[in-house]
């Protein structure tokens, strides 16, 4: 379950050749190779082309597993509901939810600070062990606590340090086409839950739900494996050791972004973790409503593929803007009124078409606007300000969902929803308009 960032400043062509300047400092130096040895400029290789790609078709896979494993968990949070803790609150059950997105989410601060000791690639393997342990150990658990530590804590951060640099590395190897490599990173997240979902729905009907984790524990080691053996820089390459640069919390840009993060996140969330039980709500069956997140998986891949390309000639906050206006007028009329399943399957496909783009664009602009040896830190407090809303957001959901709508009706909760993507257009349309006046962020 599951997804981010800070792009609005002003043309990305503007952007971008603020990145450009900073890549062409850094090849202007003598540079290290894995084993410290070092190479000469001319063995440096190029931006946009070659090993590029190999390190976009890495990340992706990362992407697929660590947040299509995360968007893939609403399956094991409508099994939760209503099955092994269905004599439980909702706001409590869903602690698992709540702490597995925080730290997807958050864990990534400490990123930046791992790879000034270790490089990228055992950073990765750091994340391959951790996230695997985790995996493993959920399938032993069978308490709420226990899977807030094992799925939550262990696995999510784990899964977080393959977010951050499978960005990171995007901006190291992509110039002109960030944002379309950026789109596609963002896109395995939907490709993910497309095998995820109907892997998990299947093997905990069959198998139960410890071999469920187990055999996600298994796709997991060996494919964030293969994903982080393949990432290296394309020069030498050490970021800000420090866990956070608070020169950050002074870029209006970021800081008005992020207060639209923080609203869309809460507002994403809602659909992700609860369409599939209000599905079943209307009388469809448990597999049939968790396998409709395949819909959603579909439709955002070519969201946020369509949203990337655009965004390297169109100013993604427009893109944004039109986006979140589809996704609040969609969430208010299709799925807060509809009554069958003809307007859920609309509502569904268009929130995977419009209202998952913020989490595509984001790293984009954030890897545009900075230089480069920052652009970690400025993900890593996007992402934390994305955590700090799950974490806040997800409990109340709960609660307004158990106490407010009984835990069979969902009206407030969409409600919910709608507003937090109608409050975050606002400060989009704030940030579109005064944008200009943002100086760039220097080293």
């Amino acid at each position: 379950m599951s997804n981010a960032v800070s792009q609005l400043d002003a043309d990305i062509p503007q952007n971008i050749g603020q990145f450009e300047n900073d890549s062409e400092s850094i090849r202007h130096q003598p540079k290290a190779d894995a084993v410290g040895t070092e190479i000469s400029d001319e063995k440096i290789p190029p931006p946009d082309t070659g090993y590029a790609w190999v390190i976009l078709a890495a990340g992706t896979l990362n992407f697929m597993i660590s947040f299509g494993s995360f968007n893939a968990f609403g399956v094991f949070s409508t099994y939760y509901l209503l099955t092994i803790f269905k004599d439980i609150d909702a706001d409590v059950v869903a602690w698992i939810s709540n702490v597995t997105i925080t730290m997807t989410l958050i864990g990534g601060l400490t990123a930046s600070s791992i790879i000034s000791k270790v490089g990228i690639r055992n950073t990765c393997y750091i994340g391959t062990a951790i996230g695997t342990i985790g995996l493993i150990l959920s399938s032993f658990s069978a308490k709420i606590w226990q899977l807030v530590i094992t799925q939550g804590i262990i696995y999510g951060f784990g899964s977080s340090l393959f977010v951050n640099i499978s960005l990171l590395v995007q901006a190291l190897w992509f110039q002109k086409r960030l944002g379309l490599a950026i789109g596609i990173i963002s896109s395995g997240a939907g490709l993910g839950s497309l095998i995820m979902v109907p892997l998990i729905t299947s093997t905990i009907s069959k198998m139960g739900i410890s071999w469920s984790f187990r055999i996600l524990a298994i796709v997991y080691f060996i494919s964030t494996g293969i994903g982080g053996f393949l990432l290296k820089p394309r020069a030498e390459f050490k970021p800000n050791s420090k866990i956070f640069d608070f020169r950050m919390l002074k870029d209006p840009f970021l800081n008005i972004l992020n207060a639209a993060g923080f609203f869309i996140q809460v507002g994403y969330t809602v659909p992700l973790l609860y369409f599939p039980a209000s599905l079943k709500a209307l009388g469809y069956s448990q597999t049939f409503s968790t396998n409709f997140i395949m819909v959603y998986s579909v439709t955002s891949i070519i969201g946020r593929l369509v949203s990337g390309q655009l965004a390297d000639s169109i100013k993604p906050i427009n893109i944004l803007i039109v986006c979140h206006f589809i996704t609040s007028v969609a969430i208010f009329t299709l799925w807060l009124l509809g009554k069958s399943l003809a307007p859920y399957a609309i509502f569904f496909a268009l929130y995977g078409l419009f209202g998952v783009n913020f989490f595509s664009l984001g790293p984009s602009m954030i890897s545009a606007r900075y230089p480069i040896k920052r652009v970690s830190q400025a993900n890593a407090l996007y992402f934390l300000v994305l955590g700090l809303s799950v974490f806040i957001g997800i409990p109340l959901i709960g609660l307004a969902f158990q106490k407010l709508g009984n835990r069979v009706h969902f009206e407030q909760i969409i409600i919910i929803s709608g507003t937090c993507f109608t409050i975050s257009l606002i400060f989009l349309l704030i940030l579109r308009f005064s944008m200009h006046k943002f100086p760039l962020p220097g080293e």
